[in-house]
């Protein structure tokens, strides 16, 4: 955690909260990739997009090599499909 703040200090205070979890999102996928002796399998699923300039999950993500995705891209690459049903 220590160094996710170090790298990146407006994580601590996104978008004027104080108390911002984005920190505790990564901190687990950048554990779990430091002790797989194999590279083990992580993913961090945000909602927020890398943006030249923007320092914030996708930015940190890339920055430890953490593997990022957004939702959709989540649920596609876990192959999950959605059928329309009739609202039943």
């Amino acid at each position: 955690m220590a160094e996710i703040l170090r790298e990146f200090p407006e994580l601590a205070h996104a978008e004027g909260r104080t108390q911002a979890a984005d920190p505790f999102v990564i901190a687990p996928a950048l554990a779990a990739k430091r002790e797989s002796f194999f590279g083990g399998h992580y993913v961090v699923v945000t909602s927020e997009k890398l943006k030249p300039g923007k320092r914030n999950i996708p930015a940190a993500c890339a920055h430890f090599e953490i593997r990022c995705l957004g939702l959709f891209d989540f649920m596609r690459a876990e192959g999950w499909t959605f059928v329309r049903g009739r609202g039943e």
